[in-house]
Parts: C-alpha cells; structure tokens; sequence
C-alpha cells in the first residue's frame, strides 16, 4: 500500500498488526486483525451520524459484554487506530480513494490460487467495514462477521448502501451479482464501492478515477 505524508508509515502498519494480535487474545473469539479494524474504520467514518470512538472501541475491544483491560499495547493501538482513522477520513472528504490494509501474498503466488481463495484476503477489510456500517446501528451486534461478506460479490454501482440500487426512473431492480476476474479486479471494486459509499452516505465527490470508470461501464456498448 502507498504511504504518503501524514499517513501511518508502514513501520506503524506492521506495529498496529503486531498490537492488534496482542490485543485481540484478550477479546476472545472474534476474527479480529488490522485489516479488520482498517475496514471498521473506514466504514465508521462512512457513518453519516457516527457515535463517539468510545461507543466503537468498547464494542469492538469487549469481552462478555465489558472492555477490556486497560494495557500498554491497548493504549498504543488506540492511538494507531485513531490516526489512522483521521488519515482514511481526510481521504474520503478529498475524494482520494481509501487503499485497503490486507495481507495477500506476493503477486505471481496470490493469481495461482482459486478465485475464492484470492478473494479471502480481502473479506477482513470487508467484514469490518459492514460490520461499522450495520452492526453499531444493531445494537452493537459482533457476532456473525461472515454475513457482511457479500461486499467483494456484491453488487456494482451503488448510488448508497441506504436502499437497494435504482433505475433511472427511481425504481428499486434487483442487486445483480459481480463475477470478478481476480484479486486485484476485485480491489478495485471494493475501492470503487466505498468511493460511492462515501457519495451516497456522506456527499463526497467521487474520485475522478472512479467517476471516469463508472462512466465507461455505462457507456453503451456499441
């Protein structure tokens, strides 16, 4: 992933995984690494109307329903995870498009695997950003992460994750599934789909990359 000014060096990257595993044995079941927490944050500030960090962080870091401890690595991650969140914030409101914390192997390595499997690598930052988006209006509901995989096959060309897409005539059709044809053409449709996210929830102009991809897949063919 690019680092640029003001921007968690990739040294803070490795030190917020390392904090995140550290951490995360004190939470207890839940899938929880940095890409995770990259995705929830990115999905958090998605939230038109977002609580305070504290509502997050006490859901997130809980364990039987209480916080966890307040230790040295903790303290560490939580000053990581809001800087973080103010560079992936700063992003969406230039409309730069956010590039996603995920560990996938070497190139030539992640393109031999099935479909399926390249796709995983991306599901944590997936999973974090639904669960931001749907599980902190649901009562701060953890517990089932596999359902908000349907991002990386989801559908393409959402106006907003609010209501189902609609026609130019502003009725609802029926969300059509993506066949991506690898890693990285799935990357970049999640990139693309938080870019309208970031439109449909919060006003932010698309990046003219993605507005000049969205209007190529709707030119008709000829």
């Amino acid at each position: 992933m690019s680092i640029k000014n003001d921007a968690l060096t990739m040294e803070e990257f490795e030190e917020m995984e390392r904090l995140t595993e550290a951490v995360a044995q004190e939470v207890g079941p839940h899938d929880i690494d940095a890409s995770f927490l990259d995705g929830f944050l990115t999905g958090w500030a998605l939230l038109p109307d977002a609580p305070g960090h504290r509502v997050w962080i006490e859901a997130v870091f809980a364990k039987d329903g209480k916080p966890i401890a307040e230790t040295e690595d903790f303290k560490k991650l939580r000053k990581l995870l809001m800087k973080r969140y103010k560079e992936i914030n700063e992003q969406l409101k230039n409309s730069q498009v956010v590039d996603p914390v995920r560990f996938e192997p070497e190139t030539e390595e992640l393109l031999a695997e099935p479909l399926e499997e390249q796709l995983s690598y991306l599901s944590p930052f997936v999973n974090g950003l639904y669960s931001a988006i749907y599980d902190i209006p649901n009562n701060l509901n953890f517990n089932d992460l596999d359902s908000v995989y349907p991002l990386v096959v989801g559908t393409s060309n959402l106006e907003s994750l609010l209501g189902k897409p609609q026609n130019e005539a502003g009725e609802e059709v029926e969300e059509t599934a993506i066949t991506y044809d690898d890693f990285y053409d799935a990357l970049e449709g999640v990139v693309n789909n938080v870019a309208i996210m970031a439109k449909g929830m919060k006003g932010y102009p698309l990046p003219p990359d993605v507005e000049e991809k969205l209007a190529e897949e709707e030119e008709p063919e000829s």
